[in-house]
């Protein structure tokens, strides 16, 4: 009320001073409008840059992962578990001639069985209900046949994703070819435990082979065959000592054609030999491979124009009645051998306790 009589006592100082006041509030409410604005705008540009440089940094990271799949030796790979599709990367034609997508990878598993290795199909068939299930670390060394029709060693692992409800939805991993690291361990492992000369068993090997198949065959009957050469010292005396050598492998030889790769085969000296077949029936079947033992010892070897009749002697002690494990039986073996060598030599005694 005062302000109206006021603005009516003096309308034209009053209104002029209200009119700043009014333009000031106004201009200070533009003011604040436009800072605020301005940082809007700068906000705005803030999350703009920083998501193109999040999907740079994708496209990135996008662009390395696809560089190291084409410069890897390795065979990248994702399963997805719900769909049973494996994907893998594009090395993997290249090596195994095969499409790296593969729907139903679990369900059809059969489909591939001509491209694993045979003895390994049990090892790959775990491997499929491992990724089936959602084991959260998957490993295992096979061979799959390559594009060349030859079989590599590989070896594959993988590692679970799960979701925000803990269940698993895919695996990722890799394979990568270790053909060669295998061959070389193979090859070393052979040469540590075959004889130089005849390709068995050395006498370390030879041991530990039977001592553990006794151990995981308790309950069978297996033979031990313990064979010494009718006077070679008189053939390497006669001959020489590389023709003695040829007769060793020409014998033993004819001895690895007779028997099956489940029966072991060892060199323990010299001209001193073992052949250990397990698992047999009675009596009547040892006699058999004793007969048949025989007549590969009992031969003639020609060579240079020389005939070197060869013959052996053989001691047979059977498990569980002669003994427990490879010490006990090759004693006893020993003492049938000697036995043979008393009845004439070239023939065979099975150990009794008479002996």
């Amino acid at each position: 009320m005062k302000l109206i009589n006021m603005l009516q006592g003096k309308p034209s100082i009053y209104l002029i001073i209200l009119l700043v006041i009014l333009c000031v509030s106004v201009i200070g409410v533009v003011i604040v409008l436009l800072f605020w604005l301005e940082n809007i705008k700068k906000v705005m540009k803030a999350a703009i840059t920083e998501q193109k440089q999040m999907q740079e940094l994708i496209l990135l990271e996008g662009e390395r992962y696809r560089i190291a799949a084409e410069l890897s030796q390795d065979v990248l790979f994702e399963y997805h578990i719900r769909t049973d599709q494996m994907v893998l990367s594009e090395r993997y034609r290249e090596l195994f001639g095969l499409d790296p997508v593969i729907p139903e990878y679990c369900g059809q598993m059969e489909n591939r069985r001509n491209s694993v290795h045979p003895d390994d199909w049990g090892i790959y068939l775990e491997y499929g209900e491992e990724l089936r299930q959602g084991k959260s670390k998957i490993e295992l060394e096979f061979r799959i046949k390559g594009i060349t029709g030859q079989y590599i060693w590989c070896q594959l692992m993988g590692k679970t994703i799960y979701d925000d409800d803990k269940k698993p939805v895919r695996v990722v991993g890799r394979l990568v070819n270790i053909d060669s690291h295998k061959r070389t361990l193979e090859a070393l492992e052979y040469k540590a435990t075959r004889d130089p000369l005849t390709g068995i068993y050395n006498k370390e090997m030879t041991i530990k082979k039977i001592d553990k198949y006794i151990s995981g065959n308790k309950f069978g009957k297996h033979a031990l065959m313990f064979i010494d050469f009718d006077d070679f010292k008189k053939i390497n005396d006669t001959y020489g000592h590389l023709q003695g050598d040829k007769v060793l492998t020409h014998i033993i030889s004819r001895i690895k054609d007779l028997f099956s790769e489940g029966e072991i085969i060892g060199r323990i000296g010299g001209d001193e030999f073992v052949v250990f077949v397990g698992d047999v029936n009675d009596m009547e079947e040892i006699g058999q491979k004793a007969d048949m033992l025989k007549r590969a010892l009992d031969t003639t070897y020609v060579s240079n124009d020389q005939s070197i009749p060869i013959s052996g002697s053989i001691g047979i002690a059977v498990y569980p009645e002669a003994g427990l494990h490879y010490e006990q039986l090759m004693d006893r073996a020993d003492k049938a051998l000697y036995q043979a060598k008393e009845l004439g030599k070239n023939t065979y005694q099975v150990y009794t306790p008479a002996i």
